[in-house]
C-alpha cells in the first residue's frame, strides 16, 4: 500500500476516499465469496441469486427489468440466475395481468420456505462480520452509507447524462430500500 500512495500522492487524489471506497470494496467482496463458499452454495444459490430472491421475498412480484435493477444486477445477469432459481423451484414466471408478452416473477412456496430457513443463517455471518462493532457503531456506519448519501443510482447507469444538469437525483430504483430502512 506504500508503493501506491508514493504513486497516487502526486495526482492529486483524494487518498481518504480511495481508502474508503477500497475497504468497501474488500469487504463486500470478502464477505460475498464468504456466503457463497459457506452457506449460499449449499442450497445452489450464488450471492445474486440470494438478492433476487430477497427483492422478491421482501417487495413480492416483479418484471424482469425492475427486478434487476432492484437487485442491483444487469437484465443478462438476472436471466441466468433465473433460470437457476427457477430450476431449483424457487421462482416463477407468470403472464403479466394486461400484457400477455410480458413476465411478472415470483417466488414459490418452496423459495419462500427455504429463504425463511436460509435468512437468519444468513444474518449469522452478517453478525459475525460485524461483531467488533457496537449498535452506536453499526447505526452510525448505516447512516454514512445510506445509498441515497453515497452515491446516487443514476451515476452507476450513466441516467444523468444530458438529463441532470442541477445534479438532482432521482432515487426511484432504490426507493423500496431507502423507505424499507428508513428508521434504521
Amino acid at each position: 500500500e506504500h508503493e501506491a500512495l508514493d504513486k497516487i500522492k502526486r495526482l492529486n487524489i483524494d487518498v481518504r476516499s480511495l481508502s474508503v471506497m477500497s475497504n468497501l470494496f474488500r469487504v463486500a467482496n470478502s464477505f460475498r465469496n464468504h456466503a457463497e463458499y459457506t452457506l449460499l452454495s449449499k442450497y445452489g444459490l450464488s450471492f445474486s441469486g440470494f438478492t433476487v430472491l430477497w427483492v422478491l421475498w421482501i417487495w413480492g412480484p416483479r418484471e424482469p427489468g425492475i427486478l434487476a435493477e432492484e437487485a442491483g444486477i444487469t437484465k443478462g445477469t438476472l436471466t441466468g440466475v433465473l433460470k437457476t432459481l427457477e430450476g431449483l423451484g424457487l421462482t416463477q414466471k407468470q403472464p403479466h395481468n394486461t400484457d400477455g408478452r410480458r413476465r411478472i416473477i415470483e417466488v414459490t412456496s418452496k423459495g419462500k420456505r427455504i429463504f425463511r430457513r436460509l435468512l437468519p443463517r444468513f444474518n449469522e455471518l452478517e453478525t459475525s462480520v460485524t461483531r467488533g462493532l457496537s449498535n452506536k457503531n453499526k447505526a452510525e456506519v448505516v447512516k454514512a452509507l445510506k445509498p441515497k448519501i453515497v452515491i446516487p443510482v443514476q451515476y452507476v447507469r450513466d441516467k444523468h447524462k444530458n438529463k441532470n444538469k442541477n445534479n438532482v437525483c432521482d432515487q426511484t430504483g432504490i426507493q423500496p430500500f431507502l423507505e424499507a430502512t428508513k428508521g434504521i
